[in-house]
C-alpha cells in the first residue's frame, strides 16, 4: 500500500468524512452515513451549478469586452522598459551586475 504524504492528506481535507468507512456496522449508523454522503453530494452539486451559472453569465461578457490586447501591450511596454534599464545598468563600467558577471566568467576560463 502506498504511503500518504502530507500534501495528499491536505488534498483530501473535507472529503475525509465522506470517504471514511463507518467504524460500526449497525444499520442506524449506515443510514446516518448515507444521509451525510447524500447531503455532501447535494451541496457539491449546488456549488457546481452556481459555478456553471457564473461561467455562463460571465464568459460572453468577457469575450465581447476582452482586455487581452490591452494587457498584452502593457506587458510588452513594461518588458521593453525593464530591458532598457537592464542594459543601461549592464553597460556601466562599475555596475555590480557587470562586475559579478565578469568574475563568474573569469572562473570558467
Amino acid at each position: 500500500m502506498m504511503k500518504k504524504n502530507k500534501s495528499d492528506r491536505e488534498d483530501l481535507k473535507g472529503f475525509e468524512d465522506f470517504i471514511e468507512e463507518p467504524k460500526s456496522s449497525s444499520l442506524e449508523n449506515k443510514k446516518e452515513v448515507s444521509f451525510e454522503h447524500l447531503t455532501f453530494l447535494e451541496n457539491d452539486a449546488k456549488r457546481l451549478q452556481r459555478l456553471k451559472k457564473i461561467h455562463r453569465d460571465k464568459l460572453p461578457l468577457m469575450k465581447k469586452n476582452s482586455q487581452h490586447e490591452l494587457l498584452t501591450e502593457k506587458q510588452k511596454s513594461e518588458i521593453s522598459v525593464l530591458k532598457e534599464m537592464l542594459f543601461q545598468t549592464f553597460s556601466q563600467e562599475n555596475s555590480g551586475i557587470r562586475q559579478n558577471l565578469i568574475q563568474l566568467f573569469d572562473v570558467f576560463r
